[in-house]
């Protein structure tokens, strides 16, 4: 079993896809999708496959990856985005590892004793090309993790985000739950 530079475990029996960039696309536009667009990963190489080729975005295709890749471009596992959407069989499967990781760095890198109330951080999760934010919001005597859902470049089906936003918030209400500490989601 591999892991990135930040110690998660790498997805060695999935598959991966890259987005490429026109070169000769607009410093703002490819500014704009270079932090849109990532890695993507997939249980199978039909769904890889599949989503490969053109984008939305007139200036980025996807192409397939390899582990090697990830290690050569310094991509964490918390870099990487989700390929499916929450309706395939295999979400959980590849969502669970993914949300986990990327949940790990940001409690990591958040303030142990917020003294203020607004923003203390935010996280964005990338599931099939649209990017959903996690925010972590204290009132004071609470932190509260308010989501949103953006979808710049792909047509996002309002149905699959509100079912996708569901499932996150109810991943951060286990994650975060003091009565469950100790206890992995399923």
């Amino acid at each position: 079993m591999m892991t990135d530079t930040k110690g998660h475990t790498l997805l060695n029996k999935f598959f991966f896809s890259q987005p490429q960039f026109r070169a000769s696309a607009s410093d703002l536009t490819l500014a704009l999708a270079t932090s849109y667009y990532r890695f993507e990963v997939f249980t199978t190489a039909e769904d890889r496959d599949a989503r490969c080729g053109p984008t939305a975005h007139p200036d980025v295709r996807y192409v397939r990856a390899t582990i090697e890749d990830i290690v050569r471009d310094d991509i964490g596992l918390d870099d990487v985005g989700c390929g499916v959407p929450i309706d395939h069989p295999d979400f959980e499967r590849i969502m669970g590892p993914l949300f986990d990781a990327v949940i790990a760095a940001f409690f990591r890198d958040m303030p142990r004793e917020p003294t203020a109330t607004g923003t203390l951080g935010s996280v964005d999760l990338l599931i099939a090309r649209t990017r959903y934010s996690i925010s972590a919001e204290s009132t004071g005597e609470w932190i509260e993790f308010p989501l949103e859902v953006m979808s710049a470049f792909e047509e996002a089906d309002r149905s699959v985000t509100d079912r996708t936003l569901e499932w996150l918030h109810n991943r951060i209400l286990l994650t975060t739950s003091p009565s469950l500490l100790g206890i992995r989601p399923s």
